[in-house]
């Protein structure tokens, strides 16, 4: 079942927000894509050293929200955010 599908049969609905982890890998990127072009708020984790080739162009779109691991402060973070 692909992850779309998945989504859709769970109920979540695209007024949510997702809290993604790994969204600048191969497949992590896509799922990024998949959520930011059906209108889900998105939220990706990522470190200061990862590669975000792949979601360049949700960054350039503000499609959706990096969090860098390595400075931020993750506590916060969720105190403030809450995801669905």
């Amino acid at each position: 079942m692909s992850t779309i599908s998945t989504i859709k049969k769970t109920g979540i609905s695209s007024h949510k927000k997702i809290l993604l982890t790994g969204g600048t890998g191969f497949l992590g990127s896509s799922i990024a894509h998949l959520l930011s072009d059906n209108g889900y708020s998105l939220f990706v984790l990522k470190r200061q050293t990862s590669d975000t080739y792949r979601i360049d162009n949700l960054i350039r779109k503000k499609s959706i929200n990096i969090i860098d691991i390595d400075s931020e402060n993750l506590p916060a973070i969720f105190k403030f955010q809450k995801f669905n």
